[in-house]
């Protein structure tokens, strides 16, 4: 987290939103599940979802961009394109199908803006009944 906010400052300013705790979500190996994006009424074209895993830093993971026709399509990062990740065009709810050990980590969604980045929600996902993964969250106030 600390690398994003580094990285975001060097281009603008990081805001937290009022959400201040992190939604948990417990799954199984294989399972299928849905992340929600805790928006008030945010274009859905302004939104980015980001993934950080244990030890390594944040990496967007789908982001929606604007084409010449007027229309909002997604585009994933190169990690994430042709994987089990898909996000809803109307709601930017993100889905995982057949989650994996690497898809465990803290996904945030964050909406753009001119010159500053929010981070509106984030959920930490955990394996269910497994205690390989331990997380300390550092809570980053940035002002």
């Amino acid at each position: 987290m600390i690398g994003l906010l580094f990285t975001l400052c060097l281009f603008g300013t990081v805001k937290s939103s009022d959400i201040v705790d992190l939604q948990v979500q417990t799954v199984r190996r294989g399972d299928n599940t849905t992340i929600k994006c805790h928006q008030n009424e945010t274009k859905h074209d302004l939104l980015t979802w980001y993934q950080q895993s244990l030890g390594k830093l944040p990496q967007y993971i789908v982001r929606p961009f604007e084409t010449e026709e007027q229309k909002v399509k997604h585009t994933f990062s190169k990690k994430f394109e042709n994987s089990s990740f898909t996000v809803d065009t109307e709601t930017f709810v993100l889905s995982i199908n057949g989650v994996k050990e690497e898809d465990v980590g803290i996904y945030f969604c964050g909406q753009r803006m001119t010159n500053s980045s929010e981070f509106l929600s984030g959920t930490l996902l955990l394996f269910a009944g497994n205690c390989a993964h331990t997380f300390t969250v550092i809570t980053v106030i940035v002002v």
